[in-house]
C-alpha cells in the first residue's frame, strides 16, 4: 500500500513537472507561436481554430512578435468575418493593422485596408468602406 501511494505521488510530481515544462517551452520563443498557427490551421472545429489563434496572440504580445502577432490576428478577423460576426472580425482587423508598417510590408497592409472595408461594407457602411479602399 504504502509503495503504490509513493508511486502514486510520484507520477503526479513527474506530471506536474512535465505539465510545467511544456508551458515553459511554449512560452520561450517565437517557434511556439508558429507552432501554434500552423496547428491552428489543421483545425476543422471552429472554435479550436480560435482557441489556438487566440493563444498565439497572447503569446505573441508576451514575446513582443510582431509578425506573430499579425499572422494571429488576421486569422482571427478573417474566422469571424467568416461567421458573420463581424464587430469582432473588424476589431480584430483593426489591431492588425495597428502592428503593419506600410513600408515594411505593403501587400500585409493593403490586404488588411481592403479586408477592413469589405466589413463595413458588409455592415451596409458604405461611407466608411470607401475610406479604407
Amino acid at each position: 500500500m504504502r509503495r503504490s501511494i509513493f508511486i502514486l505521488v510520484t507520477l503526479l510530481v513527474c506530471c506536474f513537472s512535465a505539465k510545467a515544462q511544456i508551458s515553459t517551452i511554449l512560452e520561450a520563443d517565437s517557434s511556439s507561436v508558429l507552432y501554434l498557427l500552423r496547428v491552428a490551421g489543421g483545425q476543422e472545429d471552429q472554435d479550436s481554430v480560435r482557441l489556438y489563434l487566440e493563444e498565439a496572440f497572447n503569446q505573441s504580445r508576451q514575446l513582443d512578435f510582431a509578425t506573430g502577432s499579425i499572422l494571429a490576428l488576421q486569422g482571427l478577423s478573417l474566422l469571424e468575418q467568416q461567421e458573420r460576426n463581424l464587430s469582432a472580425a473588424l476589431r480584430y482587423a483593426l489591431q492588425e493593422l495597428s502592428y503593419l508598417d506600410p513600408q515594411l510590408n505593403p501587400q500585409l497592409y493593403f490586404d488588411a485596408l481592403i479586408r477592413i472595408g469589405s466589413i463595413y461594407q458588409d455592415e451596409n457602411l458604405d461611407n466608411k468602406a470607401k475610406e479604407y479602399y
